[in-house]
């Protein structure tokens, strides 16, 4: 698995080649910046998808709302990773089994005291990788047993 970049690292899309995308850390959660390949995979660019949120973008009927949901409760609680498994929607309307992977930035000048926890999430990443139709035909119990052979 690989790390979740860091704040400095979350708007190089030059040096990664994984779909990110970077929101507010408050609700609606809109888009601060996404990478080459999530314009790619998703279909919006960057100046498209900024200022809105994922849910009016690469959402709908079936997406795993209340995994999102549940992951979103647990980063807003102080989690550093979290991941869920949805169906996204791009521009165009196709479908795509997302494994995402989301964790806290932090702004590089809040000097608050990252031990006892008290620095100030300035965003959220989200990390998307498209795991394929392959993913998509598999029945719930096939895919945990598969997953770790699919997101790797």
């Amino acid at each position: 698995d690989e790390a979740l970049p860091s704040r400095s690292e979350a708007g190089n899309g030059d040096t990664d080649n994984r779909a990110i995308v970077v929101t507010e850390a408050k609700y609606p959660y809109a888009v601060v910046g996404c990478n080459k390949p999530w314009e790619d995979l998703c279909g919006f660019n960057e100046s498209e998808a900024v200022g809105q949120n994922m849910s009016a973008m690469i959402q709908g009927p079936k997406t795993n709302r209340e995994g999102l949901k549940k992951s979103m409760e647990e980063l807003i609680g102080g989690a550093d990773y979290v991941e869920c498994e949805t169906i996204n929607y791009r521009k165009d309307g196709s479908t795509f089994k997302n494994f995402l992977q989301m964790g806290p930035l932090y702004d590089d000048s809040d000097e608050g005291d990252e031990e006892k926890g008290e620095r100030e999430v300035a965003y959220f990443v989200g990390i998307l990788k498209n795991i394929g139709e392959f993913a998509q035909s598999l029945t719930d119990d096939d895919w945990e047993e598969n997953k770790n052979v699919v997101v790797s």
